[in-house]
């Protein structure tokens, strides 16, 4: 599950970073600089920590000159620092040279070039960075071989970044590469493991492939500790994608399972708002369609134990009367992760949902 924050502050360690052959006022600029980056950012204060990035990378190639790894680490801190901030352009041109730093200290084989790489693959909008992607993944597979946990992590991140932009045909390739290495060389119950199998499932069920979501969805809650008490974001996410894989092929008993789970790990309160984890949309009214009309519902009904829609009524309509049953008719097919009191799912009442009929501008 690497992350481009994990990397920062990556690289020098102060306890080797003197130079014998730099003046003490140049050394204690850069170690001051430095120190006030690692600070920065160590907080995610991204806009303060630019500019002492920017300054230890500086001092860093008067101290070390340019064929040092120090000064490629504070150009790579520098360039993920740009990421940080979206100025992606400027990020490009900073890891660009920052690749030419590592060609010419290590060689364009080894694990830093190839950090470098899956990044600027991430920020180029272009066709090369799939280009950036293939090198990457190319050195890792030789490094680490395949299957392996690096080469899976790899090609899981590769296939995430895919699938985050929305090249969902790009992505499935990588992704499914990523898990297969890594539920061989990390097995089933690894985290990692569960993080590849969570995103083949979201891209399946984005590309309304239930059966096969539902197959890595329930692949990924193996890697969790107890999936009927989930614990953390992903869990929560994997159980919600089920309820509407479920759903989708009309098998609602597990879909229910799957919205306990929710209800159990997200206790409410009576200020919060229900949210639905499954949405209808309505059928839009073919006379007021015609017409080009448009409306709102606000339809009024409780959610029982198991987080089905029960006794829908409207309560407030803006425009023509013959929105109200496509509105009802569509919140019955609602799905809601059910309020728990003491440990047990309890009926919810006066739930609201406003339905919106708008035509396309």
């Amino acid at each position: 599950m690497a992350r481009t924050a994990a990397r920062l502050v990556l690289l020098i360690s102060m306890a080797f970073s003197a130079n014998l052959f730099a003046t003490p006022p140049l050394q204690k600029s850069f170690t001051l600089e430095y120190g006030r980056y690692q600070a920065l950012s160590k907080a995610r204060k991204w806009s303060e920590s630019l500019s002492h990035a920017e300054n230890s990378l500086k001092i860093g190639l008067q101290i070390y000159g340019d064929s040092n790894k120090n000064v490629a680490a504070l150009s790579y801190n520098y360039g993920l620092n740009l990421i940080k901030l979206r100025k992606y352009t400027e990020a490009e041109t900073a890891l660009i040279r920052t690749l030419e730093y590592y060609k010419n200290i290590q060689g364009e084989e080894s694990n830093e070039y190839s950090m470098v790489l899956l990044d600027l693959g991430k920020i180029t909008n272009s066709p090369s960075n799939d280009d950036y992607f293939k090198r990457a993944l190319a050195i890792t597979e030789k490094n680490f071989g395949n299957p392996s946990k690096e080469f899976g992590k790899a090609s899981t991140d590769i296939g995430v970044s895919l699938l985050n932009t929305n090249k969902k045909k790009m992505a499935k390739d990588y992704l499914y590469k990523g898990f297969s290495a890594l539920e061989k060389s990390a097995g089933p119950a690894s985290p990692y493991t569960g993080y590849a199998a969570y995103h083949l499932g979201k891209w399946a069920l984005s590309s309304r492939s239930s059966k096969e979501a539902i197959l890595y969805l329930e692949k990924a809650l193996i890697s969790f500790k107890d999936p009927n008490r989930p614990s953390n974001q992903i869990e929560l996410s994997t159980h919600g994608l089920l309820v509407k894989a479920y759903e989708w092929t009309g098998k609602r008993d597990k879909a229910t399972k799957h919205g306990l789970a929710i209800g159990r790990m997200s206790p409410r309160n009576d200020t919060q708002e229900h949210q639905p984890l499954v949405k209808v949309v309505p059928t839009y009214p073919k006379k007021e369609l015609q017409k080009r009309k448009e409306g709102s519902v606000i339809v009024e009904f409780d959610i029982d134990k198991d987080g089905f829609v029960v006794n829908p009524k409207a309560v407030e309509v803006n425009g023509s009367k013959a929105f109200i049953r496509p509105a009802i008719k569509a919140v019955r097919k609602f799905r809601y992760a059910p309020a728990f009191d003491n440990g047990e799912p309890v009926r919810a009442s006066g739930v609201r949902n406003k339905i919106i009929f708008a035509l396309a501008k």
